[in-house]
């Protein structure tokens, strides 16, 4: 399992074998598998969200050159990492308890030394940390797409860093969201600062914009008002994806791309004979089903009879076996 956290709010130190690494507000911490550690936390409160990854966490593909390293364009750097400093060796016995995680589990070992007695070390694999005020954000003069907020990636999964910056700057951009759809995707907003953009209702300018172009192209009703903008008209569809309620081999297509069509004009044909086969093969096996159900039915009534007989012979035998005494 890997960690990395996102301090909200609060300060601290990173205890790990491989040093103290200081963290504060904004800071991003790393911690790979069988790294251990402890938040030595300040007296300050603490607002942390945890992404826990089952695959490790790096810096984004495009971001890198083919041999590994951050490019020029990319919104930080190697020398905005920051690595443990200070190794304090801990020569101490005694009881030091330690939980480990495993899938969904936590076991408790106990270590009659202190875990943290390393005298040195060297390599590559370490907890490191990341600022987010060191992240230069892509900017552009219209609204650029969620990707350039990019900060790292995982197994299945991104974190991007939404950070002030200039946006939309052209005199024609519309202050709108980049269209987009998180179809095979989940989202989830963590709220760092109370400052964010989108937490603020946009300005009237920028609602002037948003109305004039939605206006050009088509919503005939576009009224603002009490911070809410109404809109209402007709939406052109000019193109429509559509499939069969069933899979099939399709044998003919009544209609060529970009042809107009009305309701309930059909399309497209299936292979009925393939349906057919299919429907047959499925009663038959409805069929086996129910005599197999009414085989079952049968023999569960010969067992009941055969039982009830045997129990009648049983009390006869109790009963007569008094006289025989």
């Amino acid at each position: 399992m890997r960690l990395q956290t996102r301090v909200g709010e609060g300060s601290g130190v990173l205890e790990t074998q491989f040093g103290d690494l200081p963290y504060q507000q904004g800071d991003y911490l790393v911690i790979h598998r069988h790294i251990l550690h402890r938040f030595r936390m300040n007296k300050d409160a603490h607002r942390l969200v945890i992404f826990e990854s089952k695959g490790y966490i790096r810096t984004p593909r495009r971001y890198r050159n083919e041999h590994g390293q951050l490019g020029e364009g990319a919104p930080y750097s190697e020398r905005d990492i920051r690595i443990p400093r200070e190794l304090r060796t801990h020569d101490q016995a005694g009881d030091f308890q330690i939980l480990v995680k495993q899938y969904e589990g936590l076991t408790e070992l106990i270590l009659d030394h202190h875990p943290c007695d390393v005298v040195g070390w060297d390599g590559f694999f370490y907890p490191w940390a990341f600022n987010i005020n060191d992240f230069e954000p892509i900017v552009g003069r219209i609204h650029q797409p969620p990707p350039v907020h990019q900060t790292f990636q995982g197994d299945g999964f991104v974190i991007c860093s939404f950070c002030p910056r200039p946006y939309d700057f052209d005199p024609n951009a519309i202050p709108a969201p980049y269209n987009h759809s998180n179809v095979d995707s989940d989202e989830v907003l963590f709220y760092a600062s109370e400052e964010f953009m989108s937490r603020h209702a946009p300005s009237a300018q920028q609602a002037q914009k948003v109305a004039q172009y939605l206006r050009s192209h088509g919503f005939v009703n576009v009224e603002i008002a009490d911070n809410r903008m109404l809109v209402s008209g007709n939406i052109e569809l000019n193109e429509v994806n559509i499939a069969f309620k069933t899979a099939g081999r399709l044998i003919e297509r009544t209609v060529d791309e970009g042809a107009d069509v009305k309701k309930g004009q059909v399309l497209a044909r299936l292979d009925r004979d393939q349906l057919t086969a299919q429907r047959e093969r499925e009663t038959a096996g409805l069929a086996s089903s129910e005599s197999q159900l009414t085989q079952a039915q049968t023999a569960l009534e010969w067992q009941k009879a055969t039982l009830a007989a045997d129990l009648e012979t049983r009390r006869a035998d109790l009963a007569a076996a008094p006289s025989e005494i």
